[in-house]
């Protein structure tokens, strides 16, 4: 992302702020992300690849400082909390991306802008969120998110309450892709998406997070697809003696918010190992898991139940899922149930039959 005439800033921690102005040259646009709904479209998806390294950036180098990124960069070394406060367009994304050499690593990171894109960087170590997402439009990607949420401990997980996530996408962070990440030994959630609206959470590999490897909790029209959870029974990230679920759908507390938790999809995902595999937790405000996909997923082993639906239902479709144990539903009504096969071991292949297209409400 460049403005001609813009700049990063750079503020870093310590003694003295300093800024560092570095002029860029103008980005080109990126093709397939104008239109964000279409990727939720199982043949459109991919169109939305991967940028080429961006070599138009300026290196910034970390010594273990914090810095504030408002236009391009490319980031290389260390880093304690990078925040990106900037915003790009539908045609032209703020790019931060790692070091091809050197790579980058930081203990936190903060996405307030919108139409922001990063690649490849190393989070971890972070008291709270790993990543945590605010503004509208981010993409992360093809990066490793681990040891964060030290709240709850480090290497031993011993919290018992609310907690931080590896990758947070929090109140504002509607229309995010979080996908082809590795997400793994937090000591909270791996990946939740909490009060933010069509989020795509694709093609990820979450293991041994200490409370839920994926959560969306009371957000609508989220699609979680195609994302490998494994639950190995790790020292020190099971919680109560137990392992913590592959993928949960939950409708927590949040005042003003009411309930939200309606039009998603949890399609094409392969979980091995968890307590359950897909689990819906009765809600917390009075509502229901609503206009709901489960379909394609592959649940090969785990503690608990495969699928397990714990609250009230309405539309929701439980459908051609390949799992190791009946379905268990504990309020039936609103609930259609159809062609899941029970007969483990699986192969690491799923594939779903339906999916909705969100469209704004």
């Amino acid at each position: 992302m460049n403005r001609n005439g813009k700049y990063i800033g750079i503020v870093l921690a310590g003694a003295a702020a300093v800024a560092v102005m570095i002029g860029l040259m103008r980005s080109a646009p990126i093709a397939g992300d104008a239109a964000f709904p279409e990727v939720f479209n199982a043949v459109t998806v991919t169109a939305t690849a991967s940028p080429a390294p961006v070599d138009r950036a300026e290196v910034v180098i970390g010594v273990m400082q914090s810095v504030t990124v408002s236009d391009d960069a490319t980031l290389s070394g260390t880093f304690d909390t990078v925040m990106v406060t900037a915003s790009g367009t539908a045609d032209d994304y703020i790019e931060v991306n790692a070091d091809a050499e050197r790579g980058a690593k930081m203990t936190c990171l903060v996405i307030e802008g919108d139409y922001v894109r990063v690649s490849g960087v190393e989070v971890a170590g972070c008291y709270s969120h790993g990543i945590y997402v605010t503004g509208k439009h981010a993409i992360v990607e093809n990066s490793t998110v681990h040891d964060n949420v030290t709240e709850n401990g480090t290497g031993t997980c011993i919290g018992s309450g609310q907690w931080g996530s590896g990758i947070k996408l929090g109140l504002g962070g509607d229309y995010a892709i979080i996908r082809n990440n590795q997400v793994y030994e937090n000591c909270g959630e791996g990946i939740a998406v909490t009060r933010a609206r069509f989020a795509l959470i694709l093609e990820n590999t979450a293991r041994d997070n200490f409370s839920v490897n994926i959560y969306v909790d009371n957000s609508p029209y989220a699609a979680v697809r195609n994302n490998h959870v494994l639950c190995t029974g790790m020292a020190g990230y099971m919680r109560n003696g137990g392992r913590p679920s592959g993928i949960a759908l939950g409708e927590e507390y949040y005042e003003g918010w009411g309930a939200q938790l309606h039009h998603n999809t949890i399609a094409g995902n392969y979980v091995d190992g968890c307590s359950n595999g897909i689990v819906s937790y009765k809600t917390d405000v009075d509502g229901r898991l609503k206009d709901t996909i489960i379909s394609g997923n592959t649940i090969n082993s785990g503690s608990g139940r495969s699928i397990n639906l714990t609250g009230a239902n309405e539309n929701v479709l439980v459908e051609n899922n390949r799992i190791y144990d009946e379905i268990l539903v504990s309020d039936p009504a609103g609930v259609t149930l159809s062609n899941n096969t029970v007969a483990p071991p699986f192969a690491r292949t799923a594939t779903p039959t339906q999916i909705y297209t969100p469209t704004s409400p």
